[in-house]
């Protein structure tokens, strides 16, 4: 009888322990405001799997970037200023982690760049900014260099030209990057 008491015990232990361990986390839950954050993107890790997001702020302290939706457009602006807006994770780690909902270019050698798709019309790759609406023809040899990521999102710097129609204006790239497949739908 006492051996079965014991199991009985060593049972409801066991079963309390699996609904606390399976209960909500609060590890990741969106304390509080919207919150930004500026800064470089770099990559920390040296193999894919634990690769890292990281923003360095300019002040020696280093943001890890976390989101599922942006994570490969945050991986491909590594090297580039941006500003980041998002919900900070848990301020006890060691090191402070936000989880981002969306982000912003910062100017890139005096210009800002432009966050779009690539199509075509005609013979020439047009970027559409959702953003503004607005559409621009991509000229130069960069632009040219552009019609090979037709379906992608990118981002865009370069001198603006007049327009060629309501919202439509002529673009002479001069620097871009793959930001990754444009989302369908958007």
């Amino acid at each position: 009888m006492r051996l079965l008491s014991v199991l009985i015990k060593y049972g409801i232990l066991v079963v309390l322990l699996l609904q606390l361990s399976c209960g909500p986390s609060t590890r990741g839950v969106r304390p509080g405001r919207l919150r930004t954050l500026k800064g470089d993107v770099t990559i920390a890790g040296d193999h894919p799997f634990d690769r890292r997001i990281l923003l360095a702020n300019g002040k020696g302290n280093f943001w890890t970037l976390r989101s599922r939706e942006l994570e490969g457009e945050l991986m491909n602006l590594a090297g580039l200023r941006v500003k980041v807006w998002g919900y900070y994770v848990d301020k006890s780690t060691p090191e402070p982690e936000m989880t981002v909902e969306h982000y912003e270019l910062l100017p890139i050698d005096g210009r800002t760049p432009i966050i779009g798709t690539i199509y075509y019309s005609g013979d020439r790759p047009i970027l559409i900014a959702p953003a503004t609406g607005e559409q621009y023809v991509l000229v130069g040899p960069l632009g040219d260099a552009l019609k090979n990521f037709a379906g992608y999102k990118v981002w865009i710097c370069g001198d603006k030209e007049g327009g060629a129609g309501k919202g439509r204006f002529q673009l002479d790239v001069k620097g871009y990057g793959v930001l990754g497949p444009a989302e369908r739908g958007r």
